[in-house]
């Protein structure tokens, strides 16, 4: 896929080549991680979309970050 992807520190940075999208269609990204044994619960996982300067502008920039939380089990 035309993903490009770097670990940047704890950050997974990923580019997309520039593309329109309409309502209701999207880009998928899958991204399998291993976490460290010491991982905490509380921790989250987040992905934030970053427009391209160029692009329409966004009529809902609301929706263009999210966390969830990561299940953790304690042993």
């Amino acid at each position: 896929p035309p993903w490009s992807c770097a670990p940047i520190g704890n950050d997974l940075t990923c580019q997309y080549p520039p593309v329109t999208l309409n309502p209701g269609e999207f880009v998928q990204l899958d991204v399998t991680v291993r976490l460290p044994a010491n991982v905490l619960p509380g921790t989250v996982n987040c992905v934030r979309i970053d427009p391209t300067a160029d692009s329409t502008p966004d009529i809902n920039p609301t929706n263009d970050s999210v966390c969830i939380p990561v299940p953790v089990a304690l042993p």
